[in-house]
């Protein structure tokens, strides 16, 4: 049965502030007003009224936003801002109270103008001392286990949007909630995040093993997951990008995907193969070609997952870890982590490898594989340039013809590389000249 989860975010920002109270407001609702001001230059301030955008039946906990324009772009980096968040109201003795919340945020680039959304609500509005709350686009939210593992992360946003991501829930049962701040510090195989007290709303239980879709709404601070029959896939301006899926994929006939080989003699290359037609079998990590856009994929069969029961030394248990397959270099993601040192991650419409300083230089940025995104691990003792560029076949033709759903029995099968392979493997295989899907 379809379920859905609805949340607020409001509680998931490790970054409000609150004030308390020694009464809770009047039925008449409360006034909200923001104050934003810049503060590494010459002062700019502005001020802005919030308005209702979403009632939940229940006076002030209803929610109240406003999306205010950030268009100071100067040479200082990072600018720096603050702003208060002030929430006016009359008690019952006639008395005007209010609740204020304050937040100070940097941008270390700002490239161009762009719209932040803030949603706020009065939270536990029926305690004596209710506390302000907020959420806004340009941090980071997403989608945690109950161990804090990260399941998908809803990146800052420049247009203050509602966004939407994908995440994999790989058992029945299985628990989400809503949460922010990751803990750059972690080096294991998956990332978490770090959060304290009130900070993390209550944990929502019965979802089945699957593929979901998550959708944060910051002028609503509501977080709504539910189960995906489809995925939308945004190639970029490279026009190339990476895929995987633990279940069958049916591609629009304008997108193209390839998995990858490595050739040791030809180390700055790897060669595409072409997938023909337009069906991905599950787990297979590919290239994906098409022009600039949103395409809307069909997810055709039910995912299967392989998890880790023992990790971290049995402090966290249960975790995806990352799909390989014979000849194909690139690695499929199903639970983000960073890149490992010497890896290669899509930059554009190349690979460029991953490289951890050492603590005697400045930290190297940690590059984040998203799920349902792929990156390519190279043969150990293999040489290792800075990038790999991808070499598309010019006749596309010669690609996979014919892919058949259907088991062989004990036929020797080849994978896409003419390397022979066991019945375990999973995929496009070849038996006796015929390609077909091994579920």
């Amino acid at each position: 049965m379809k379920k859905t989860l609805l949340l607020t975010l409001s509680a998931l920002t490790a970054l409000c502030g609150f004030a308390q109270e020694s009464e809770a407001p009047t039925p008449d609702g409360p006034t909200y007003t923001l104050t934003l001001k810049r503060t590494d230059v010459e002062p700019t301030e502005a001020t802005y009224t919030l308005t209702k955008s979403y009632e939940r039946g229940n006076r002030f906990g209803d929610v109240y936003s406003v999306s205010v324009p950030i268009d100071v772009v100067g040479a200082n980096k990072p600018a720096k801002y603050a702003f208060t968040l002030k929430c006016q109201y009359t008690n019952t003795t006639g008395e005007e109270k209010s609740l204020t919340a304050t937040w100070n945020f940097n941008l270390t680039s700002i490239d161009e103008p762009f719209t932040m959304t803030i949603g706020a609500l009065v939270y536990d509005a029926n305690a004596t001392k209710p506390a302000l709350r907020f959420c806004t686009s340009n941090s980071l939210y997403g989608v945690a286990d109950t161990k804090t593992r990260a399941l998908c992360v809803f990146d800052p946003q420049k247009n203050g949007e509602k966004v939407s991501t994908y995440l994999n829930i790989p058992i029945d049962n299985g628990e989400c909630k809503p949460i922010s701040k990751l803990n750059n510090n972690v080096e294991t195989d998956f990332l978490f995040f770090t959060t304290t007290g009130s900070n993390v709303f209550d944990s929502s239980k019965g979802f089945k093993s699957g593929i979901y879709k998550a959708s944060l709404d910051y002028a609503t601070t509501m977080l709504s997951i539910e189960p995906a029959t489809t995925m939308d896939i945004t190639i970029g301006d490279s026009e190339v990008e990476t895929f995987v899926c633990p279940a069958d994929i049916e591609l629009p006939e304008n997108i193209k995907a390839y998995t990858l080989s490595y050739d040791v003699e030809n180390p700055n290359i790897a060669q595409a193969t072409l997938i023909q037609g337009n069906a991905v079998a599950a787990n297979t990590p590919v290239v994906l070609k098409a022009a600039s856009g949103t395409y809307t994929a069909n997810i055709t069969s039910k995912p299967t997952y392989s998890t880790v029961s023992d990790n971290n030394d049995g402090k966290h248990p249960l975790y995806i870890p990352d799909l390989k397959s014979e000849g194909n270099p690139l690695v499929g993601v199903l639970q983000m982590h960073y890149v490992p040192t010497d890896s290669y991650y899509l930059n554009g419409a190349e690979f460029t490898k991953y490289t951890a300083l050492d603590e005697n230089e400045k930290e190297n940025p940690k590059v984040r594989i998203n799920p349902f995104k792929s990156y390519i691990a190279l043969p150990e003792a293999t040489e290792t340039p800075a990038s790999l560029s991808i070499e598309f076949p010019n006749d596309e033709t010669t690609g996979i013809e014919n892919v058949y759903v259907e088991n062989r029995g004990d036929e020797q099968a080849y994978n896409l590389f003419g390397q022979p392979v066991g019945d375990s493997y999973k995929g496009i295989v070849v038996v006796k000249g015929r390609k077909f899907i091994r579920k």
